[in-house]
């Protein structure tokens, strides 16, 4: 780890922390989420940077009604990966926070995150990544499936799995690897390098964020597409470059090309599209709600 990346911890200053998260989806997820995040950000003096995939009006609609808040708009790019990497190279702070948007921070997120980096031992610290009492069967199963590694309760100590949902680092780590943070979700590309150079890695119980849902159906499909390819493309990196052409060549229609056609047969059938309706979004479902 260079000075940098331990720079708080050494000198016997509080670190400072830099949050970031990458918006696609935007309101109602980013709004609960940033207002989890505005009490603690500002005891702290941390910045908190939203990386925006969306236009410039509703970069500019964040700014205005979060004038605390850094809002990078992206030019062009559009997977969460490469927008959190935006936000490592434009952050100030010595250790890096990673929340995703559609999930709301406990209110002593930051905290945990903060002492659980502050001797410099670990070079990622995470948490469990717990329900929000969904309504819908189906928000259960995007949740199970997308977050079945996090669920609490968390085990507490060193582990080799953290979810990029709930995830902090030091910076200079991640400015380090920068050329792992655009290709695929970190847990998959660039934890592997790390854990191989003997870094380690913690589990802490008490750094806890909230999933939100609901969520559409073809969101859902979308976004098990992207990890899919992104866990595939990490596959493929060890496997012999013939035995690669030959999987490009023979797999065929790709699973994208089928989800209008999935899409079109649940919106066919009145049992699922109304298992995929969706209600309205409770803001209160914790005791502390935002």
């Amino acid at each position: 780890m260079d000075s940098e990346g331990k720079r708080g911890t050494q000198t016997g200053l509080a670190p400072t922390v830099s949050v970031i998260v990458a918006s696609k989806v935007g309101a109602p997820f980013i709004d609960f989420c940033l207002r989890s995040l505005e009490a603690q950000a500002k005891a702290i003096g941390a910045e908190v940077i939203v990386v925006s995939a969306r236009d410039g009006a509703y970069a500019a609609k964040l700014a205005t009604e979060y004038p605390w808040l850094r809002v990078i708009q992206s030019a062009g790019v559009r997977e969460v990966p490469a927008l959190r990497r935006m936000g490592v190279q434009a952050a100030r702070g010595d250790l890096i926070a990673i929340i995703e948007e559609h999930c709301s921070a406990a209110p002593d997120w930051l905290a945990c995150a903060i002492a659980a980096l502050k001797d410099g031992a670990y070079g990622a610290v995470g948490g469990p990544v717990v329900d929000y009492d969904y309504n819908r069967l189906p928000d259960w199963v995007v949740y199970f499936l997308e977050y079945h590694g996090a669920l609490p309760p968390a085990p507490a100590g060193e582990t080799t799995s953290l979810n990029d949902a709930n995830i902090a680092y030091p910076r200079g780590l991640l400015l380090q690897h920068v050329a792992l943070l655009d290709d695929g979700y970190w847990p998959m590309t660039l934890h592997p390098t790390l854990i191989a150079n003997g870094v380690k890695l913690l589990s802490t119980p008490g750094m806890v964020v909230h999933h939100r849902g609901p969520f559409g159906y073809r969101y859902y499909l979308g976004q098990r597409f992207l990890f899919s390819r992104a866990y595939a493309g990490v596959r493929a990196q060890n496997q012999p470059a013939l035995r690669r052409v030959a999987v490009g060549d023979t797999s065929g229609k790709g699973f994208w090309d089928n989800v209008p056609q999935l899409m079109a047969f649940v919106e066919a059938h009145p049992p699922l599209a109304g298992m995929c309706a969706s209600p309205a979004i409770s803001p209160t479902r914790r005791s502390w709600s935002f």
